[in-house]
């Protein structure tokens, strides 16, 4: 595996590639055939579709591109203001992954190394995307969690991660996904037990979008006694600075330390400079895994500090 110590692309945001294109219409297709039932309106919805595909700026990132989709979705279905159409799913994997903590604590407390564990457990816990996968399996600890926890990355970002976390006054951590919010806590907990002082915000969307995690969901799962929880004011599925909150981005700028899930929120921040970023995730598309020099269901741990 290539030793990636500091991952920076000068001048390259992760923007809408042509690959990008057909795997967005895919997406939008699978979505019509799950919520109308007639022909025409799929048609009529997947034109509107390709329509903002072709007038979005192409420097706008893929998830800012599904945000549009999921809004034209409620406009042709008659739904206004925000709709979870991923309720039944978020509720499900919150409950199946906090069932698996106690066994996940064993995990963490008996290993030769807490924080490295948890940062592994907390990526593997990034497979629980709809926004990659129409399914994602039931049996994911043993399918997903335990095979990652035998991958390994570059022990220099460890070793910077570490010696960052310890001196930090705060962390702002960026959650991705609802499930994989429960094992986001374990490994918050283990950057308190770590960093006692340190006071640590924890970024949810600031609406329903595909399975991203939500103050609900954060809160359903008891990030609440680790971190001060606050939404980015968007239902975007990762992080566009152009379209946060200002509350949001005076933590992002003030935070020592940004903690990044996610390939959502990868692609909407891999460009941003003055910022040190760690970015965790399961590698899941082939653009990114191309740039990033990775493998299909790689563990990524990199870093930008510029």
């Amino acid at each position: 595996m290539k030793n990636l110590t500091l991952f920076i692309i000068w001048g390259e945001k992760m923007k809408l590639e042509a690959q990008c294109i057909p795997c967005v219409i895919n997406h939008a297709y699978k979505v019509a055939n799950k919520y109308f039932k007639n022909e025409d309106e799929k048609i009529l919805y997947l034109k509107e579709v390709m329509k903002n595909v072709v007038e979005v700026p192409s420097s706008k990132s893929p998830p800012y591109i599904t945000h549009i989709t999921y809004n034209l979705l409620k406009k042709y279905l008659g739904i206004s203001g925000d709709y979870d159409f991923y309720a039944k799913e978020r509720k499900y994997f919150n409950k199946k992954l906090l069932s698996l903590t106690k066994k996940l604590e064993y995990i963490i407390e008996s290993s030769q190394d807490r924080l490295l564990t948890s940062i592994k457990i907390a990526g593997a816990g990034n497979i629980i995307d709809f926004g990659i996968f129409d399914n994602v399996e039931e049996n994911v600890m043993e399918k997903i969690i335990v095979p990652t926890l035998k991958k390994e990355f570059s022990m220099e970002v460890y070793n910077k991660f570490r010696e960052d976390i310890k001196k930090a006054e705060y962390i702002l951590y960026l959650g991705d996904n609802a499930g994989e919010v429960v094992l986001d806590m374990l490994l918050i907990k283990e950057i308190k037990n770590y960093n006692p002082d340190v006071k640590i915000i924890f970024g949810v969307r600031g609406g329903y979008i595909l399975n991203d995690v939500t103050k609900e969901d954060a809160y359903m799962v008891g990030i609440d006694k680790f971190a001060c929880i606050i939404d980015n004011g968007t239902a975007i599925p990762g992080t566009d600075l152009e379209e946060v909150s200002d509350k949001f981005m005076k933590w992002f700028k003030k935070a020592d330390i940004i903690i990044s899930k996610g390939q959502g929120n990868f692609e909407t921040l891999n460009d941003i400079y003055g910022r040190n970023i760690y970015f965790i995730f399961l590698c899941k598309c082939d653009v990114i895994m191309k740039k990033i020099q990775l493998n299909s269901l790689d563990i990524a741990f990199l870093n930008i500090h510029l």
